[in-house]
């Protein structure tokens, strides 16, 4: 359904603005002026060194007016959000800059309003890219150990922290059932991703 109206869109586009490539042209390159954009401020964190960010990070929220938030894996939730931000919208970006103008031209000729123009026609064509975006995301978090190791409140430490920290005196099956449950988790998303992909490109 949403090929067969992209496809309508497209052709509609070519009919309407394709005798018009300054505006073609113009839009393509908004479009890719927004993506860089985009993806400059959210990797604008990515810059700064990690220690550096979480040091940051504990002395902004450990205080007596903050504390419901510090003494819980909210903070942890934060800090995984600020630091692999980058990293989804950079592969949603991309993604973005690759999608024809045209579709979206056709769609603003027809009368078409914003709403419907990205939540009808681009966001189904970016699903694709925000998939592989939340899984790269989701590995990043899982396999990371510093940010939980200074952020995680007692107690509740993540799977990777935990492991981490029992490798100094926990028992060595333990720790090897940790780590094969660790990797099993990784590759549970990205299995999943790649048979789900493969299938959508059989149905094409």
């Amino acid at each position: 359904m949403v090929e067969s109206t992209a496809l309508e869109m497209r052709r509609a586009g070519n009919r309407t603005v394709g005798s018009n490539p300054t505006l073609s042209a113009t839009r393509l390159q908004h479009r890719r002026c927004q993506a860089a954009g985009f993806g400059t401020m959210a990797g604008a964190d990515s810059c700064m060194r990690p220690s550096f960010f979480f040091v940051s990070l504990i002395s902004l929220w450990n205080r007596p007016s903050t504390n419901w938030i510090y003494a819980t894996p909210g903070l942890l939730v934060f800090g995984f959000m600020a630091q692999y931000t980058a990293i989804g919208t950079r592969m949603v970006a991309a993604g973005m800059s690759q999608l024809s103008p045209s579709l979206e031209e056709a769609a603003e000729v027809a009368g078409v309003k914003w709403f419907r123009r990205v939540f009808g026609i681009l966001t189904p064509l970016l699903r694709p890219a925000t998939v592989a975006a939340w899984v790269a995301t989701f590995v990043f978090c899982l396999r990371d150990v510093s940010l939980p190791l200074l952020l995680a409140p007692p107690g509740q430490d993540t799977l990777t922290a935990r492991t981490m920290t029992l490798m100094a005196n926990g028992s060595p099956e333990l720790i090897a059932a940790l780590c094969l449950l660790s990797v099993t988790l990784a590759l549970g998303p990205v299995t999943v991703a790649g048979i789900a992909w493969r299938f959508a490109r059989r149905l094409a």
